[in-house]
């Protein structure tokens, strides 16, 4: 869309006054104009391009107008902004009691107080999307201490920041080295003993160069559920399920996962410690 937006083309040559604000994210425009005969001219150009593209549009009603998960009302000639979301979302966050690190069970209610704490434009919204939200992460089975934490924490944050922040250009320096492993519960804490002996890499002064420390961290992979056991991803043809040739049946991949659990449930009783 934001490719034929120019303000001399829609004024020159298309007789459309350009809008006041344009702002796109993939596919999705967000655009003010002064009058509606603009986004009425402005609609019927973007969709004279192309025959296989086709553009909607949602009209400002009195309430306002949804962009993305953000609700856009004029209010004294400001734009005030809350957190928006559809009627079928239902918010179905990840349960605190799955099989994740501790830091990413943690990070949910955060992020969500984060973006609600960005999002609002005032303190009355902001403190009716905070008990909305708050119900939700209660339904799904998060304390009442994490979700009031969380906001806190995203509360201490200026909002004007969070908005205007720059982007801090990579430099190849920083380029950071992660350690990944399959994560599982039984595991020590990596991180902790990377921390701990990072200085070892410090003591040679030529490879520090190379090698930052601090840019060393622990990334865990997700380990397969039954369902990436049992089913492939990629769909085969007819032809190519003919040619295939099935190495074990659905019973012996169910063996085999008793096997994988069995064989999991054994390493639990393994002592782990650092090795350098």
């Amino acid at each position: 869309g934001d490719q034929y937006i120019h303000e001399e083309d829609l004024q020159s040559k298309h007789g459309i006054t350009p809008p006041i604000m344009f702002e796109r994210f993939r596919d999705d425009i967000f655009a003010l104009f002064t009058d509606k005969a603009s986004i009425d001219k402005c609609f019927d150009l973007l969709n004279s391009f192309y025959d296989n593209i086709s553009f909607t549009k949602s009209d400002t009603s009195s309430e306002g107008i949804e962009f993305l998960d953000t609700f856009v009302v004029i209010k004294n000639k400001q734009l005030i902004t809350k957190p928006y979301s559809k009627s079928c979302d239902s918010h179905c966050y990840l349960s605190p009691t799955s099989c994740h690190p501790t830091h990413i069970l943690k990070n949910i209610p955060y992020g969500i107080a984060h973006r609600i704490f960005k999002i609002s434009s005032d303190s009355e919204t902001y403190n009716e999307s905070k008990i909305e939200y708050t119900n939700y992460l209660k339904t799904r089975g998060y304390s009442e201490n994490i979700i009031q934490s969380s906001f806190e924490k995203a509360e201490s944050l200026s909002r004007t920041d969070m908005i205007f922040k720059e982007k801090s250009e990579n430099k190849p320096s920083s380029c950071s080295i992660p350690l990944v492993c399959d994560y599982n519960p039984a595991l020590p804490p990596m991180g902790k003993y990377i921390n701990k002996y990072k200085n070892i890499l410090q003591m040679d002064a030529s490879l520090t160069k190379i090698i930052n420390p601090d840019n060393i961290f622990t990334a865990h992979r997700a380990n397969p559920t039954i369902k990436d056991m049992l089913i492939r991803s990629k769909l085969t043809t007819g032809e190519e399920k003919k040619k295939r040739k099935w190495k074990h049946s659905v019973n012996e991949r169910m063996q085999s996962l008793q096997r994988f659990y069995f064989f999991s449930f054994k390493h639990r009783k393994l002592s782990y410690g650092p090795t350098i």
